[in-house]
């Protein structure tokens, strides 16, 4: 029987981490200098959803975010820009190496975190019959979670197929200890905090034997 135990917390939201209130007069690339960047590249303290700001009318703009995430994956992702508002990319990024502005940013805009991320993804073993997976999670402080699966390929070829990977919650978001069970063949399964500071510890066991 296979047991795998994972952990995941985020520290609170910093809305300029990665690139503090900046211009641009032309497209190019964003200057990365908030508290996570060392020489010109974000770390951040775990992988999770980075946010871009802006209080002015920014969403005729492409911005495009490059980094890693924490299987050290290079990945990008291209965001409209914000509304007066926050727009997120949908991958967790563990550092952002670029943040590219398609146009002229004539607007103050910020690229930090959102109080959003997720794990790396568990992967589970589709040939095991009969397929039986149970899920639990304990919560230690304040915290909102979401445990999610996935049929995807979770290690493509190219950041495309990952940027189109769809996740499907097997355990709703909620803030209490919670079961699950998946008995029909998925690829993975991974924990998303949705907000909070507390701490989520999900143990993922799989029983079967190939046949």
């Amino acid at each position: 029987m296979r047991l795998i135990e994972i952990s995941k917390a985020l520290t609170a939201l910093d809305r300029n981490g990665i690139c503090e209130a900046q211009q641009l007069g032309a497209a190019g690339n964003l200057t990365i200098n908030g508290a996570y960047a060392t020489s010109g590249v974000a770390t951040l303290e775990t992988q999770r959803i980075v946010g871009i700001y802006s209080a002015g009318n920014l969403s005729g703009i492409t911005f495009t975010v490059y980094g890693t995430n924490s299987n050290g994956i290079t990945i990008s992702e291209a965001v409209t820009g914000p509304n007066n508002a926050t727009v997120s990319t949908t991958q967790n990024f563990l550092t952002v190496t670029r943040v590219a502005a398609s146009a002229a940013v004539g607007s103050d805009v910020e690229v930090g975190t959102t109080g959003v991320g997720a794990t790396a993804p568990i992967v589970l073993d589709q040939y095991i019959s009969p397929f039986n997976v149970a899920l639990g999670a304990v919560v230690t402080g304040t915290v909102n979670f979401t445990v999610q699966y996935t049929n995807g390929n979770v290690f493509p070829s190219n950041t495309s197929d990952l940027n189109n990977l769809v996740w499907i919650d097997t355990i709703s978001a909620g803030s209490v200890n919670a079961v699950g069970t998946l008995v029909s063949p998925v690829a993975a399964v991974r924990l998303q905090i949705n907000s909070g500071q507390g701490t989520v510890n999900m143990t993922v066991r799989q029983a079967g034997a190939r046949g």
